[in-house]
This record gives structure tokens, C-alpha cells and sequence, in this order.
């Protein structure tokens, strides 16, 4: 073992805590990733010899998801590995001053996080293989009767190797720079933190050109309406190059909001804080506030599009449903006339009940179009059409064709919803553990604050607040994007009549990130609330 990997065992069997948190997004991503694979082999096996293709589609499907996933986790392990190593500057300084080199103190960090990435891989597949047991029993005891868990443990070998990639790639960007700093700089500043401006020329410059591509992609896109798949991957491509200029320009845009918001809480001190830590370290916040962009972003373009799709199947019922019941002639080898002549006998025959109202009609005068008298009870109408329309019809109710059609979109909504909620989940833990690490390296200016007669309350209140700011940015940056990709997706599907987003369950979607940012937080408003003050006067 080399000093670089036995340093990355050392600090992960010192710190387990700190590695479980560092490490905890990927953790989430990686049940998720084993589960797809758990949840293919398992349906692959119980279809064998039926339909070999619907566990790789399976799988397919679900990688995308998990894949976004698995970005969103990079983004939040590489902010907690920078709050991380700007803790341990004066451990990294002391390991340069006894003769460590630049390269391998980045050696020793990398190794490091691919110890987290393994241990976080191995843990979150464990996690997999149990929840799925677990199910699987749940689906036994209930009567239903359930395949035996098939764990293909190649592929799940393969989830903790992205798991440990997905964890070194993230920290790259942090081992590059605790490997710059200067021995004597580090120790002369004991404990390095990220209060630094952010870099705002490059960032802009780069946000800029990002969100170039972006448009340029989104305007191929629409203008590719003919081709359904063309123009939705394109859309896809253009917001995952939007997402590249989001995070790029997040410091900036955290930093705008708490000027923004600083007036309106100017009478509360721990809002106070919570705005001015927002400020001081944006790059941090920004972590967050990205990935619960992406997350409520996906969200809010699910929601716009089901919408839209909804309405436009709801519009082609009504349009070919123009009555209540459709009732189709079975009768075979006639010529047009014929068919119409036998709409017009039977309308002839029915419409004389009591219960019903009919006439030919349709786009071809071929189909009976029937009404229920009104205040007529709703199965007799359908005794008294079945029995009269005779066998060799097909009767068809617009009520019924609507209630599976809204039974269908519920399924394939709550499908889709929970499957970008993965993303949701991966940043909500991001807002968990970036504000769990952030109370533990500030516990020094916590404990000062309460020996200058900062409350137990008012700390917690400033953890609860900067969490509701990051859900804040995070929700409407992700409900307007969402909603804008969501609008030209249905432009895209050449269903640009129907398009109507919901407000009510867009804004449902911005108030329920926020709460959730602020739930994620309780942990981190206890820990600030037990810190006591003279923590603060002994650590100066």
C-alpha cells in the first residue's frame, strides 16, 4: 500500500463520521443505481422466454434517471469535499511541511475519495439488496406472488465502480487545490475556509457561452418538431448544457439573492447571519441550490408536460366522443352507404327509449351517437343500450374513455415523478450534509456569537433560515427553467395548443422544496443550538 492510500485509510478510520457524510450522496445515487439493476435482472428472470427485451429496456430507461442522479451527487461530493479539506488545512500544511510534495498531497485526497466512493458503493449496493428483499417479502405476505431477488453481481460491481469514479472525478477540483496551497500560508491562516469571491470574469464568461449552446440546442430542437425523438433529445441536451451554465453561474446568482433578501430580514439577526454566510461562502450554497434546481427543475417539466398531454388527449376524446356513448357496427364486407345505412336503422331503433337520445353521425355518418336523457340513472342507460344495440356492436362509453385515459396519465405521472425524484432525494441529502459540515467547521464563530449573546434559538433559526434560502434559489431557478423546457417539449411534440402549466402544482412544487430544505436542516439547527460559548473563548 502506498503512503498516498495508507494516509486515505488513516483519515477514513479517524473520521468515519466525516467520511459517511462526504460520502453520503453518492451513497443515495448508488441505491438507486443497484436497485435499477436489482429491479432488471429480477423482471429479466421472471419474463424468461416471454420477452427477453423488457428487462434491458427496463434498465435503460432507468439509467437515465439514475444517471442524472449520479451528476446531481457529483456536484454536492465535490462542494462537501471542499468544506472538508478547508477544515483540515492545518493537517494538509503540516504533511507539506514534513516533506510532502504538492502531487502527493492531491495523491493523498484522491485516495482518500476513492476510499469514500468504495465504501459508499459497497454500503448503497448492500442498501439495495436488502430493500429489495425486504419488498419483495412485503409482496408475499400481502398474497401477491413475487420472483426471487436476482443479484447479478458483475453489474452490481460495475454501480460501486461508478460510485468510487463518480466520488474521485468530484473531488479532483478540491485535491488541485489543497495541493497548491503554501505550507506557511495554511498554517499562518490555521483553519482555511471558502470566503472567497468567487471568480466572477471566468464564471460569467463561461455561464455565458454555455447558455449559447444551450439556446442554440433548445432552438434545433424546436424547430425539429416533425421528428419527436429529435426534438425531445435535443431539448434534453439543451438543458443538461443549461444545467453546466447554472452551476457555473451559482455563486453569482446565491450571492444576488441574499442582497436581494438582506432587506426584507433586516430586523431578524439570525436571518441576518444565515444572508451574510450565504454571501460569504455563495460557492458553497450554490452546490445546493444547483442540484435542487436540477431536481425541482426535472420536477417542474414532468408536471408542465403530463399537462399538456393530458389536455390534448382529454381534447381528442371530446373530439371523438361527441356524445355520450359511440356505438360502432361490427358487420364486415359493406360498402359506405350500407354502413350508413345501418347507423341510421339503429339510431332509428334506440332512440325511441326512454333512457336514451341517439342519432347517426361521426366524421362519416358510420357510428350511432347516444345521449342519456338527463336525471336517467347512469347503469340503467347502459342495461338499456347494451340490450337494444344487439351483438354485433361495439358500444363505447366517453365517460369510461376518460376515466382510463386519467387512470393511465395518474400511473405514468406518479412513474415519472418518482423516478426524477431520485435527483430530488440526492439534493435534499446535499442540503443535509453541506449544512451539517458547514456547523461543524463553523463551530468556533457559532460559539463566539453565543458568548455575545446569540440564543440557542436564534442559532438554530440561522441554520433553518440559510437552508430556506438555498431551497428558495434552488426551487425557482428550477420551477422557471422547468417550466420554460417543459412548454418547449410540447412544442417540440407539435402540442404547442395545449399549452397550459399548472400554477397551482408549480407553485405546490416551489413551496415543498423549500419545506424540505428546511426539514434537511433539523439535524444541522441542533447541532448549532448545543454549541456552547465557551467552545468559542478556548478555541481562541
Amino acid at each position: 500500500m502506498n503512503p498516498a492510500t495508507r494516509a486515505a485509510v488513516a483519515g477514513v478510520r479517524r473520521h468515519p463520521r466525516r467520511t459517511v457524510l462526504t460520502g453520503l450522496a453518492v451513497l443515495v445515487a448508488t441505491v438507486f443505481a443497484a436497485g435499477a439493476v436489482l429491479a432488471s435482472a429480477t423482471t429479466g428472470a421472471a419474463l424468461a422466454g416471454e420477452d427477453s427485451g423488457a428487462a434491458d429496456a427496463l434498465l435503460a430507461g432507468l439509467s437515465v434517471f439514475v444517471g442524472i442522479a449520479m451528476v446531481a451527487a457529483a456536484v454536492v461530493v465535490g462542494s462537501t469535499f471542499r468544506i472538508v479539506l478547508a477544515r483540515r488545512g492545518r493537517e494538509l500544511a503540516l504533511l507539506r511541511c514534513v516533506g510532502a510534495s504538492r502531487a502527493q498531497v492531491t495523491r493523498s485526497v484522491l485516495a482518500e475519495a476513492a476510499v469514500t466512493g468504495l465504501v459508499a458503493g459497497v454500503l448503497g449496493t448492500a442498501l439495495a439488496i436488502g430493500l429489495g428483499e425486504a419488498g419483495l417479502a412485503l409482496l408475499r405476505v400481502s398474497g401477491t406472488e413475487a420472483p426471487p431477488l436476482q443479484i447479478p453481481p458483475g453489474k452490481l460491481a460495475v454501480c460501486v465502480g461508478i460510485a468510487v469514479l463518480v466520488t474521485v472525478v468530484s473531488a479532483v477540483g478540491p485535491a488541485r487545490s489543497a495541493g497548491r496551497v503554501p505550507p506557511v500560508v495554511a498554517l499562518g491562516e490555521a483553519d482555511a475556509t471558502e470566503a472567497r469571491a468567487p471568480r466572477r470574469g471566468r464564471r460569467a464568461a463561461l455561464a455565458g457561452a454555455l447558455a449559447a449552446v444551450a439556446a442554440v440546442l433548445a432552438g434545433f430542437g424546436v424547430a425539429a418538431a416533425g421528428s419527436v425523438f429529435t426534438s425531445v433529445g435535443l431539448l434534453a441536451l439543451s438543458g443538461l448544457v443549461l444545467f453546466g451554465a447554472l452551476v457555473a453561474v451559482g455563486p453569482m446568482l446565491v450571492a444576488g439573492a441574499a442582497r436581494l433578501v438582506a432587506p426584507l430580514v433586516a430586523r431578524s439577526g439570525a436571518a441576518r447571519l444565515a444572508v451574510g454566510n450565504a454571501r460569504r461562502v455563495s460557492r458553497r450554497t450554490a452546490a445546493t441550490t444547483t442540484v435542487l434546481a436540477l431536481g425541482t427543475g426535472l420536477t417542474a417539466a414532468l408536471l408542465v408536460g403530463m399537462q399538456g398531454l393530458g389536455d390534448g388527449a382529454r381534447a381528442g376524446i371530446d373530439q371523438s366522443y361527441p356524445a355520450d356513448a359511440v356505438v360502432l357496427s361490427t358487420g364486415s364486407e359493406q360498402s359506405l352507404s350500407e354502413q350508413q345505412g345501418t347507423a341510421r336503422s339503429l339510431a332509428a331503433r334506440l332512440d325511441p327509449l326512454p333512457e336514451l337520445r341517439a342519432r347517426a353521425g361521426g366524421s362519416s355518418g358510420t357510428e350511432v351517437l347516444v345521449d342519456t336523457v338527463p336525471g336517467t340513472d347512469p347503469q340503467a342507460a347502459h342495461d338499456a343500450l347494451a340490450r337494444a344495440a344487439g351483438p354485433d356492436t361495439v358500444v363505447l362509453w366517453s365517460a369510461e374513455q376518460r376515466a382510463a385515459t386519467e387512470q393511465a396519465f395518474a400511473a405514468v405521472r406518479a412513474i415519472g415523478l418518482g423516478l426524477v425524484g431520485i435527483t430530488l432525494v440526492v439534493a435534499v441529502v446535499g442540503v443535509g450534509v453541506t449544512l451539517a459540515l458547514s456547523v461543524t467547521e463553523r463551530t468556533r464563530e457559532i460559539a463566539l456569537l453565543r458568548a455575545l449573546g446569540l440564543t440557542r434559538s436564534a442559532a438554530r433559526r440561522s441554520v433553518a433560515w440559510e437552508a430556506g434560502l438555498a431551497g428558495a434559489v434552488g426551487a425557482v431557478a428550477g420551477v422557471v427553467l422547468g417550466t420554460v423546457y417543459g412548454v418547449l417539449t410540447l412544442v417540440g411534440m407539435q402540442m404547442a395548443g395545449h399549452v397550459a402549466p399548472p400554477a397551482g402544482q408549480l407553485a405546490g412544487l416551489g413551496a415543498g422544496v423549500v419545506a424540505v430544505a428546511v426539514l434537511a436542516s433539523a439535524a444541522s439547527m441542533r447541532s448549532a443550538g448545543r454549541v456552547e460559548p465557551a467552545q468559542g473563548l478556548v478555541a481562541a
